[in-house]
């Protein structure tokens, strides 16, 4: 055969070859021929579970009763407030502690503790909680009853202390006006306190410390 029919075959098989589609060996096969992810879900992770507030509230008393020492049984939530902490502390960061600066969806809530009040951040699922303060706060449960001892001549087997409430009055005769007194107007930080005495319910309003105690008019 002449030489220029052997080149002609070697160019003509060359352009043959060069003319086929080419596959690329750096496309990774899916590991889901099927196109379906596991778990039924559109995403490779599925999303978690949402968390309702009954069960943030039971995770908050759980984890209230390690934290404060207390039995479950004796805690009781007065107040729910959501909050939306500024940081990964629920904005109590302790001494020399470096906290995240984040956005954290939570609560601030108040709990009765054997007639005391204890205020405490969480987050979304209270797992986690911070206490707001000394623990526990002023303790003016003893000076209520014995106010309502004097006042109405109840003995402490007929004293039932329902909620504490932590408050500011407005003024310094605790939000309750007596005739012929000139009240400060300035802030007064105290509780309010409904309890129920010989099988009637009386709301109170006192100082801080429980050295000013009044009885709310009805």
């Amino acid at each position: 055969m002449p030489k220029s029919w052997i080149i002609m075959i070697i160019i003509f098989g060359l352009l043959i070859s060069a003319c086929q589609p080419q596959s690329s060996s750096s496309v990774t096969p899916s590991p889901y021929p099927s196109g379906d992810v596991p778990n039924g879900s559109t995403e490779p992770y599925p999303a978690p579970d949402t968390i309702t507030e009954e069960k943030a509230m039971e995770n908050t008393l759980q984890k209230a009763s390690e934290v404060l020492n207390v039995p479950r049984e004796k805690l009781k939530i007065q107040e729910v407030e959501k909050r939306e902490w500024a940081n990964a502390c629920l904005e109590l960061p302790q001494p020399d502690e470096v906290c995240a600066e984040m956005i954290v969806s939570g609560y601030r809530i108040h709990l009765l503790v054997d007639g005391k009040t204890v205020v405490i951040h969480t987050n979304q699922d209270g797992t986690t909680i911070r206490v707001v303060g000394d623990v526990p706060m002023v303790d003016i449960s003893e000076k209520v009853k014995t106010f309502l001892m004097e006042s109405f001549g109840a003995n402490e087997s007929q004293i039932n202390i329902l909620q504490i409430q932590e408050v500011e009055w407005p003024d310094s005769c605790l939000g309750i006006s007596q005739p012929d007194q000139m009240c400060l107007q300035v802030i007064t930080p105290g509780y309010r306190i409904l309890v129920e005495v010989q099988g009637k319910k009386v709301t109170l309003h006192t100082n801080r410390d429980g050295s000013r105690i009044l009885q709310a008019k009805r």
